[in-house]
């Protein structure tokens, strides 16, 4: 997503970057148990296939489209020179024989000066809107350094209130950082330099993460609860985002099953402690998103498990937590190719051999087979689900239907890919062959270029 530049980010209200493992909760089960296991975990390892660059891209792609409520105006009442002033510049913006961006931009800059003479709050919806709306018009024009300019400012503003104690309601603290992580969001899609964009992610993430939690004790003390204890070998049970918090496999797949449609929306703005649920959702799979361009297999699985448990805890709409859940299969997946790869490596490279050789060996590839079954059991969990409330068959043309069927197609590829990686030819046809069926039903052009890829190697396979 971010492209690597060697610039250094040197503003002096983010150079104390807040370490990235708080992102994560502690306690996640360790898949290397010695330290000449982490070392070898450094040595190359097999390139990412295809399939898992495409597969996470979607997925993350789907759930930030849903989730990110970008709000360009505000619906409040402006002063009345600067609501003229705003009228201007919207006609500009949408009149009939052609927008006129330019103009539109310079009548948002008046209106800003003319709320900066009547002396607004600066982080006012008002005011935050009109710098909003001079940040698109930046992007229409292509004026991409100018508005990563206005969007760093605004962060900046935000994050020295919000970073210190003030006598704000909680209900106003939840609704400036809504905006301040919409903002951030908006910031990130533009902006390439990325030590900048995990500097300021990390640190606006964990502002919001522990306002959140401060104000969530049921939450805060599921979270906080141990997962696993050191040097034990990792179990299903332990993956609370894909067990329902800490129960069995089967209890979560019945929390799935029970589920209904007039249940799955998000919790009401009305309800503070949600007020920017989807905005801190979507921040934290942007650093999911940071530790897989990193090659950080581990961050990246870890954040992503603890976003489900977040995700089913403030009861996320279904379709999304499917998706996340088919994305989690797909780093689950990551991680054995690791591991995988270390293997290889220690038998090709290694001209002396450690003592403790077959031990390494063993706990490497044990940690292979896990990975590689929690994968299996992601896909194979959200299939369970869709064959008892019979999908495809019962699918709507709503958007939460479209976005069941977008997983349940994802989990058919992906069990696929891993019969195909395990040699069972005929099973991932099958397999293959039914999440084209399903993509077809909506329109899911990638994913069927992808699978007749792949029914191409195993028909070449069978020849």
């Amino acid at each position: 997503m971010w492209k690597c530049l060697h610039l250094p980010f040197k503003h002096e209200w983010a150079t104390k970057q807040p370490g990235v493992a708080n992102l994560v909760t502690k306690g996640r089960p360790d898949l290397c148990h010695t330290s000449r296991q982490q070392s070898l975990l450094g040595a190359p390892f097999r390139k990412r296939s295809k399939f898992q660059n495409w597969a996470l891209s979607t997925a993350f792609v789907s759930f930030v489209i849903f989730n990110v409520w970008w709000v360009y105006w505000p619906h409040h009442t402006f002063p009345k020179p600067v609501a003229k002033i705003l009228r201007k510049g919207l006609h500009s913006e949408i009149k009939k024989e052609g927008a006129d961006f330019e103009k539109s931009l310079q009548y948002y800059l008046e209106a800003l000066e003319e709320c900066k003479a009547g002396k607004m709050d600066s982080l006012s919806d008002e005011y935050t809107g009109i710098e909003i709306k001079i940040g698109e018009m930046y992007e229409k024009l292509n004026l991409l350094d100018d508005a990563t300019t206005l969007y760093l400012g605004m962060l900046k503003r935000f994050y020295h209130l919000l970073s210190k104690p003030t006598d704000f309601s909680t209900e106003k603290r939840f609704m400036l950082l809504k905006r301040d992580l919409q903002i951030l969001i908006r910031f990130i899609e533009i902006n390439k330099d990325s030590q900048t964009n995990i500097t300021l992610l990390t640190i606006h993430l964990l502002l919001a993460q522990q306002e959140f939690l401060n104000n969530s004790p049921e939450i805060r003390a599921i979270l906080s609860e141990p997962k696993i204890q050191d040097n034990q070998q990792p179990d299903w049970k332990n993956f609370k985002g894909l067990s329902l918090i800490g129960k069995s496999r089967a209890d979560y797949q019945k929390y799935l099953s029970l589920k209904k449609k007039q249940v799955l929306k998000i919790r009401e703005p009305e309800d503070e402690q949600n007020v920017f649920v989807k905005e801190l959702l979507t921040a934290r799979e942007l650093y999911t998103q940071y530790c897989l361009t990193k090659n950080n297999i581990t961050g990246a699985l870890n954040s992503k498990i603890t976003t489900m448990e977040w995700m089913l805890l403030t009861n996320s709409p279904l379709d999304q937590v499917l998706l996340a859940q088919a994305e989690l299969g797909s780093i689950f997946y990551l991680n054995s190719e690791k591991f995988e790869g270390s293997l290889y490596s220690m038998d090709k490279e290694y001209h002396e051999k450690p003592e403790n050789l077959e031990f390494i060996r063993s706990k490497l590839k044990d940690n292979q087979n896990a990975c590689l079954q929690y994968s299996a059991d992601c896909y194979k969990s959200i299939i369970s689900f869709a064959h008892e409330n019979q999908y495809p068959k019962s699918a709507t043309n709503s958007e939460m239907d479209k976005g069941i069927l977008k997983a349940l197609s994802l989990s058919h590829y992906g069990v696929g890919v891993i019969n195909l990686h395990k040699g069972r030819l005929k099973t991932s046809k099958v397999q293959l062959k039914t999440a084209i069926r399903i993509s077809e039903m909506i329109h899911f052009n990638e994913l069927i270029k992808e699978a007749n890829s792949e029914l191409k190697k195993i028909d070449d396979k069978l020849v």
